[in-house]
């Protein structure tokens, strides 16, 4: 489904080269969904890792359950939770 030229769209690229196509977020230049993967990929600072407990959002949907696994996955990277606790 194409938007209308005004709608602004989402400036991520997928691994494939393609562009997203969903509408950015108002004033953004991203769609919600890359605005949450962007913050989450930011990496926090080692003490704050260790000490402040993972949010992970609620599994309601496909992207939400990407998103989780993405963030368990860069805690056990950055050692912020165990591979046990992970699992």
């Amino acid at each position: 489904m194409r938007l209308p030229e005004t709608v602004p769209q989402c400036h991520h690229l997928k691994i494939d080269g393609i562009r997203c196509n969903s509408p950015a977020m108002r004033g953004e230049k991203l769609c919600y969904y890359h605005q949450q993967l962007d913050r989450i990929a930011r990496p926090a600072s080692s003490q704050s890792a260790r000490t402040e407990p993972l949010q992970l959002p609620p599994l309601e949907d496909a992207h939400a359950i990407q998103v989780a696994l993405m963030q368990v996955t860069n805690a056990i990277l950055a050692d912020q939770i165990s591979d046990e606790k992970a699992g």
